[in-house]
């Protein structure tokens, strides 16, 4: 189908990208919103179904063919993208697409062996600390990340962004009982489940040892870990820090924590 050029605001086909800043989206359980250059561009690499997208009428040139064939493309000025998504628009291309199916998780734990190695988010609120999360799950390899219900959504528009097209391609899990998941996969497959947490049980993350398939459970930072899932728990885990340093934010802490257990494997 040609490219759609469009000039006025009324079109129902831009009514998922209005105003975005509310982030009225992030609680579709369908759709999701991708937003920026480079994030649209790594989708537009992908499998996943389009259903539209929105570029600047500059930056038309953005958008393979291949993608124009398949989906609406609504071509618009500058100014009139801005009046829809509510801020002063400068990412050049917006895409929708379809929020993915939970990944088969017990595939990927079989696959991987004694070296899967879960991220455990029950209850990250952030959105940016989640993407980056996803990031930082994605580039050392973790064979997925699992939220649990108090958990945002792993695929919010903001973190999605922050994850910097990464979502893509990490398996995520949105697990509506993160407790019992846990005492499955202890059964299951023997999985060692690690909390980074603050605790007089803590060891120091060079002194945590695996040989078998581990779990990493980070809590939010306002709240940490709820004790229903500390009870699912084997080890603590703390990294020692100086100068009176009791945490980091969630994601550098989950980077340290990620790059020892998978240097592990």
């Amino acid at each position: 189908m040609p490219l759609i050029e469009l000039d006025t605001l009324d079109d129902p086909r831009l009514a998922c990208y209005r105003d975005l800043p509310s982030q009225k989206l992030d609680r579709d359980p369908v759709h999701m919103i991708i937003e920026g250059k480079f994030n649209v561009q790594r989708l537009f690499e992908t499998h996943w179904l389009i259903d539209s997208v929105v570029v600047e009428r500059k930056h038309q040139h953005l958008v393979p063919q291949h993608v124009i064939e398949k989906t609406d493309v609504l071509s618009l000025p500058t100014q009139v993208i801005s009046n829809i998504v509510g801020y002063a628009f400068h990412a050049g291309l917006l895409a929708c697409t379809r929020k993915p199916d939970n990944a088969d998780l017990d595939a990927l734990i079989k696959r991987d062996g004694d070296r899967a190695t879960l991220l455990l988010c029950p209850n990250v609120s952030n959105t940016e600390n989640m993407g980056s999360l996803i990031r930082i799950a994605a580039g050392f390899g973790v064979t997925a990340l699992v939220t649990g219900q108090q958990a945002c959504d792993p695929f919010s528009r903001r973190s999605v962004r922050v994850s910097m097209g990464t979502v893509f391609s990490l398996p995520i899990v949105r697990s509506d009982d993160l407790v019992l998941l846990m005492r499955q996969l202890t059964k299951q497959y023997h999985m060692q489940h690690i909390a980074a947490v603050l605790s007089d049980q803590a060891l120091p993350l060079s002194q945590i040892k695996r040989n078998t398939p581990v779990s990493l459970v980070l809590g939010s930072e306002a709240h940490g870990i709820d004790e229903h899932t500390l009870k699912e728990v084997q080890q603590h885990t703390m990294i020692p820090m100086s100068l009176n340093t009791d945490s980091l934010n969630v994601s550098v802490a989950g980077a340290v924590c990620l790059y020892h257990l998978t240097q592990l494997c």
